[in-house]
């Protein structure tokens, strides 16, 4: 007996042979998802290929091998031993997992294989943790220098996937080439005027309050390229990671507990899904929300003041993320010595608000606010013209209404995607005014989402902020649980977000295998579309636009045809244009070629045989 426990038996005999199955179940789906034999879908004949005697064989060579190692790893230190099979079993788990949902983008899958992988992990790391022996506290550098190589591979594959998908043409004027438009012209002359959005010459700023978007001119200004744009918001959106990893050393986060709760927040999907569409202003949010609640803990008033402002500068209704802060950390507070810091929070509060009501009230009298109002919150507006105080009396005087918007299924899957990798941990506190860092997701998400669909999906860049804010919640009352409670969910809730990652951004890899295989096709597209003077005033097919748009007028082709139902009558004011851009394999754009050559366009350049290009002669 004692010769079977120096190799670890009988006691961890099932957790070794369970993570010894799982790693090599993880191999072969692997390998047969690379012969293209599907493990769900096709899973009759994954059954008939799967090597069940070579599985036997390896797994029992693999049981053999991982008692050796335990057996000299035991005679070397036996407390490094005793988690060898908890790490093995959590390790194989998680590789098993994450081999079955990746480059799915199947939720259902994900949600049923984080089912499955939850109790496991959370067996794994209960066990990891009674048996480890510390003889020192654990420590921040070790943690800290892996978070930052973590945070380097994953931004480097959200810039490398995201600027693939506009390499193949995938990207569109919204919310692509309006952005590629406004920065040509804030890098002229600061105007932000485009042509594309609306129709007309319009700065984009009478549409949304996004001042925060003149953070970034001077890196356009010095590489004036769409990809400039894609990468800088990669870069922008992880780069919260910095401010969360400091908030949670500072709320006693160490060793294991302090790298895992740094990766989930890494791998949020609410964070990285918004990454790969194109390119929007809310991925500053989640760094200056960040930096917004770590001024906060660090009781640094300046710093919490120009944050607060930062965040309002995103857009019209980031104030809501202020107000609610602001609101959240005044009821925190407690003491008479506290006072000038609740008043702080209260004022700062209630300027957000005010600015809030003011900047809709601006580009509702101003700009083009009545139309995103109504988008927006249309089931909330008896009439357009009421704005955001219509909004907010509408709710109040049917509360029952305004409840039962909460709810839908295309929410109910995102409140999962969101909340299922955190272990719902948002929700397990006893202090009621946490529950007000969930208004925005509540409002902007689930509310918003009932009647604006977008809302209402993670692959929109309107879970931005909402997760930044899940994700702050989740760590504070992680941080008021005892020390083992906060290391094994620190480590449930890594390896959920892991998983949910690979199901849900993996597919992104296609992207850019796709441009590596037709590398040279688009960049005969991209060659084509350069022969266009830069003088040019263009109309184009909405996805060539955003590669075009680095221009003073350039339109979308959809809002340039009269119709009669569906059938394209007639360009309208074809004077307005010198080049058209269309696509032979689109079906509208086919139709739009006999209304085009009538107004006197001829061919200027063909591409592909899918590209044609009209100009004036």
């Amino acid at each position: 007996m004692n010769t079977f426990k120096r190799f670890g038996a009988p006691k961890d005999l099932v957790s070794r042979c369970a993570g010894i199955y799982f790693a090599l179940s993880a191999l072969v789906l692997f390998t047969e998802k690379l012969r293209g034999t599907d493990a769900v879908n096709g899973w009759r004949d994954f059954v008939a290929a799967f090597p069940f005697g070579k599985l036997l064989f390896w797994g029992a060579l693999g049981a053999g091998a991982a008692s050796l190692l335990y057996y000299a790893l035991n005679a070397r230190s036996p407390r490094r031993a005793a988690v060898f099979d908890p790490c093995l079993l959590l390790g194989g788990t998680l590789l098993f997992a994450s081999a079955l949902v990746w480059r799915r983008d199947d939720v259902y899958l994900c949600i049923g294989a984080c089912l499955v992988a939850l109790p496991v992990a959370v067996y794994a790391a209960s066990e990891y943790r009674r048996r480890i022996k510390r003889r020192t506290t654990p420590g921040v550098r070790i943690p800290a220098v892996l978070t930052a190589t973590l945070c380097v591979l994953v931004t480097a594959f959200v810039c490398v996937t995201t600027a693939a998908i506009h390499r193949i043409f995938a990207t569109n004027c919204f919310d692509m080439g309006i952005f590629v438009q406004m920065y040509h012209s804030m890098a002229k002359d600061l105007s932000a005027v485009t042509t594309c959005e609306r129709g007309e010459a319009l700065s984009h700023f009478r549409i949304h309050a996004s001042y925060i978007l003149y953070l970034l001119a001077p890196v356009y200004k010095l590489f004036p390229n769409e990809v400039t744009l894609i990468v800088s918001q990669g870069v922008i959106a992880v780069s919260g990671i910095v401010p969360f990893f400091l908030i949670a050393k500072g709320r006693g986060f160490r060793g294991g507990a302090l790298f895992c709760i740094s990766a989930a927040c890494l791998f949020s999907v609410g964070i990285l899904v918004p990454c790969r569409y194109h390119f929007h202003e809310n991925a500053f949010l989640p760094p200056l929300l960040f930096w917004l609640f770590y001024a906060a803990e660090k009781r640094n008033a300046p710093l919490f003041l120009l944050f607060s402002a930062l965040v309002c500068t995103v857009k019209e209704d980031a104030p809501l993320y202020v107000v609610c802060i602001a609101l959240y950390f005044a009821l925190e507070e407690h003491g008479a010595e506290e006072r000038n810091r609740r008043c702080m929070y209260l004022l700062t509060g209630a300027g957000a608000l005010l600015y809030l009501f003011c900047i809709t009230k601006y580009l509702k009298q101003h700009g083009d606010g009545a139309m995103m109002m109504s988008s927006r919150f249309g089931l909330l507006t008896t009439d357009a013209a009421e704005g955001l105080f219509g909004v907010v009396k509408n709710a109040l005087c049917d509360p029952g209404y305004f409840f039962s918007l909460l709810i839908y299924e295309k929410s109910l899957i995102l409140l999962i995607e969101l909340f299922l990798p955190l272990l719902f941990l948002p929700f397990m506190t006893k202090k009621p005014r946490r529950f007000l860092l969930l208004i925005p997701f509540a409002v902007m998400n689930l509310v918003i989402g009932a009647g604006y669909g977008y809302a209402a999906e993670l692959g929109y860049q309107y879970t931005f902020g909402p997760a930044a804010l899940l994700l702050y919640v989740s760590l504070v009352n992680l941080s008021e649980m005892r020390t083992e409670k906060k290391a094994v969910l620190s480590a449930a809730a890594c390896a959920l977000s892991i998983v949910t990652a690979c199901a849900l951004i993996g597919g992104q890899l296609s992207n850019y295998e796709y441009y590596i295989k037709n590398r040279a096709h688009f960049q005969r597209l991209e060659d084509c579309l350069d022969t266009i003077p830069q003088d040019g005033a263009v109309l184009s097919n909405t996805f060539y636009l955003p590669h075009i748009a680095d221009r003073d007028e350039i339109y979308r082709l959809d809002d340039a045809f009269e119709k009669d139902g569906d059938t394209i009558v007639g360009l309208i004011d074809p004077q307005e244009y010198d080049y058209i851009v269309l696509n032979r394999t689109s079906e509208s754009d086919r139709a739009a070629i006999p209304c085009v050559e009538d107004a006197g366009f001829a061919v200027f350049a063909e591409c592909e045989g899918e590209m044609v290009i009209y100009g004036k002669f």
